[in-house]
């Protein structure tokens, strides 16, 4: 049964964020815009094709935030690790807008405030 590109929209949902990655054209242009760059950009973040990492994901892809810090430190990141994005926008992985936490316990205490029904 094949599938139109409307209905995988629709059902993106249950299925792989990477879902249109896998269409053979889009009308958007987003698979070859991929080959032309290696970048692809998912909920706001940018992830790079990056197949040699030993933390990519399934698609060979990594977050660029973590590789802009990784290249700073001279060092891979853990798993653990988490980067801060300081002005709030996912987008902008200048060095100066990131922030390294040691884990995500450190990434919520410190930049995501519980609201005040938790004093």
């Amino acid at each position: 049964m094949d599938i139109s590109l409307s209905e995988s929209i629709e059902n993106k949902n249950k299925i792989s964020p990477f879902w249109w990655l896998k269409k053979k054209e889009t009308k958007d242009g987003l698979r070859s815009l991929r080959y032309k760059t290696g970048k692809i950009v998912l909920n706001g973040y940018v992830l790079v094709f990056s197949p040699n990492h030993p933390y990519k994901n399934r698609q060979n892809y990594v977050f660029e935030h973590r590789l802009v810090m990784e290249k700073h430190l001279g060092r891979y990141l853990t798993k653990k690790e988490r980067i801060h994005h300081k002005n709030g926008i996912k987008s902008d992985n200048r060095i100066e807008n990131l922030y390294l936490c040691k884990n995500n316990g450190e990434h919520l205490k410190q930049f995501h405030k519980f609201n005040s029904f938790h004093n």
